[in-house]
C-alpha cells in the first residue's frame, strides 16, 4: 500500500469517525431530550400534586358542606398532566397507569364527599372519605416521588453512556493517528534507510539491487528506476573494467614486445639497459657486486656465408637455449645486437663471473649445435666486468666489458679476458 493509498485511508477513517461522532451526538441529543422531558412530567405532576395536598389541608372541613371549584380545577389540571404524559419505559409506564388508577379512585371519592356535602350529612362516613382522600393524594405522590427517581436515574443513565461512547471514540481515533503516524513514519524511515545503503553500495563499486523492506507504491517505483539506473551502470563499469583489462593486457604485450628480441626470445637491447640500470643502482645502495659478461659468436659471418642466414639464425637461437640452461634463475640474459649477447650476473664476484663464463665455453665445446644435419662446433668470446667504485654509470661498465671483449677477440678468440686485469684465460 502506497504512502497516496494510505492518506486517502487515514481520510476516510476520519470522515467515518466524524459520522459516528455525529450520530452518537444526534442520539444523545434525541435521548437526553426525552429523559428531560420525562423529568419534567414528574416535576408538573409532583407540583399539582402538591396543589391537591395543601388544597385538602387548607379546606379540610369545607369539602362536605360546599362545592369547591378549587378542587375541581386542580383535579382536572392534574387530569390533564398525567394524560399528556412523555413516552415511558416498562417500568415508569406501571408507575404511570398507578397514577392514573389512583387518580380514577381520587375522582370517585371526590364525587362522594361531594354527594355527602349536598346533604348536609355530618356522620364518620364522611370524616372516613376524607381520610381515604388524604392517603389516596399521599399513595399518589408516593408514586409519583418513584416515577421521578426513575427518570433521574434514565437521565444519569444516558448521560454515563454518552460519555463512554464518546471516550471510546476518542480513544479509538487517538490509536488510530497514532498507529497511521507510526505506519508512514516507518515506511519512510525503512525506505530512505534501504535507499541509503543502495547508493552506499554503488559507491563501494557493489552493483545490487535494492529491496524495500516496508512496501510502498511511491517509493516502489523510484527504486525500480534506481534499480534500472544501478543496472546500467554495472553494465558500463563491466564494459569499462573490460576494457580497461583489454587495455592493459595490450599494453603489457607491448612492453614484453618492445623489450623482447624477436629472433632469440630474449631480451633486447632496450630491456638489457632498463635491467642493468636497475641493478646497478642497486650495488650503489648495498655491499654487493655485479658483473657483466659480453659475448660474442666467434666467426659467425662464416656461418652466414657458408650455410646462409636461415642457419646463422638458428645458430643464435641454440647459444641462447645453451646459454639459459648454463645460467641462474637471477641472471639476465639480452642480446645486444647481432651475434652478440650479455649476461648480467647480480650478487657475483669476480670469481663467479669466471666460472660462468667458463661453463659457458665448456657447454658449447662438449655440445656441437645441430642445425638441418649439419654439426657446427661454435666458439664464443666473453669479455668481463665487475662493477666497482669508479664505475659512475652502467654503460661505462657495459663499455669496460666491450672493451675486454675486443682484447679476447684481438688474442685469438674462444678465451675470455677480464677488464682492466692482466689475466688472460683460454678455454681449449
Amino acid at each position: 500500500m502506497g504512502l497516496t493509498q494510505r492518506l486517502y485511508l487515514f481520510t476516510v477513517a476520519g470522515f467515518g469517525l466524524m459520522i459516528i461522532v455525529f450520530s452518537i451526538l444526534f442520539w444523545s441529543w434525541k435521548s437526553l431530550n426525552i429523559a428531560m422531558e420525562k423529568v419534567d412530567y414528574t416535576q408538573r405532576v409532583g407540583e399539582v400534586v402538591d396543589q391537591l395536598q395543601l388544597h385538602i389541608f387548607t379546606r379540610q372541613g369545607a369539602l362536605s358542606h360546599q362545592k369547591s371549584d378549587t378542587w375541581l380545577t386542580e383535579q382536572k389540571r392534574f387530569t390533564e398532566v398525567i394524560s399528556s404524559a412523555p413516552a415511558l419505559t416498562a417500568q415508569q409506564q406501571t408507575l404511570q397507569n398507578s397514577i392514573m388508577s389512583q387518580n380514577g379512585s381520587l375522582i370517585i371519592l371526590f364525587k362522594q364527599i361531594q354527594q355527602l356535602s349536598d346533604q348536609y350529612t355530618h356522620n364518620k362516613i364522611e370524616a372516613h372519605l376524607n381520610v381515604r382522600l388524604l392517603t389516596q393524594i399521599e399513595l399518589i405522590r408516593e408514586d409519583c416521588l418513584q416515577l421521578a427517581s426513575s427518570a433521574e436515574s434514565s437521565l444519569r443513565y444516558i448521560m454515563r453512556k454518552l460519555f463512554y461512547m464518546l471516550a471510546l471514540v476518542l480513544v479509538l481515533t487517538f490509536c488510530g493517528l497514532t498507529w497511521g503516524v507510526i505506519d508512514v513514519s516507518r515506511v519512510f524511515k525503512s525506505s530512505i534507510k534501504d535507499i541509503q545503503y543502495g547508493i552506499s553500495d554503488i559507491l563501494d563499486g557493489n552493483y545490487k539491487k535494492i529491496k524495500l523492506s516496508k512496501k510502498s507504491s511511491e517509493f516502489s517505483e523510484f527504486v525500480e528506476k534506481f534499480n534500472a539506473m544501478s543496472k546500467q551502470l554495472a553494465e558500463t563499469t563491466v564494459s569499462r573494467d573490460s576494457l580497461q583489462a583489454l587495455v592493459e593486457g595490450r599494453t603489457e604485450a607491448l612492453r614484453i614486445i618492445s623489450n623482447t628480441d624477436p629472433l632469440t626470445n630474449i631480451a633486447n637491447r632496450r630491456a638489457l639497459y632498463e635491467r642493468g640500470e636497475i641493478e646497478f643502482s642497486r650495488t650503489k645502495r648495498h655491499p654487493f657486486k655485479l658483473a657483466l659478461l659480453m659475448i660474442d659468436c666467434d666467426f659467425f659471418k662464416k656461418v652466414n656465408d657458408s650455410y646462409g642466414h636461415l642457419v646463422g639464425d638458428q645458430v643464435l637461437q641454440q647459444l641462447c637455449r645453451t646459454f639459459e640452461k648454463e645460467i641462474r634463475d637471477v641472471d639476465f640474459l639480452a642480446r645486444y645486437g647481432g651475434e652478440e649477447f650479455v649476461i648480467l650476473l647480480p650478487h657475483c664476484e669476480e670469481g663467479g663471473a669466471i666460472e660462468t663464463a667458463k661453463r659457458l665455453q665448456l657447454a658449447l665445446k662438449n655440445a656441437p649445435l645441430l642445425i638441418n644435419k649439419i654439426s657446427l662446433n661454435v666458439t664464443i668470446s666473453i669479455g668481463i666486468a665487475i662493477n666497482e667504485d669508479k664505475y659512475a654509470t652502467f654503460e661505462a661498465l657495459l663499455n669496460d666489458a666491450d672493451n675486454a671483449l675486443f682484447v679476447a677477440k684481438n688474442n685469438g678468440r674462444n678465451r675470455f679476458e677480464i677488464a682492466d686485469s692482466r689475466l688472460n684465460n683460454q678455454t681449449n
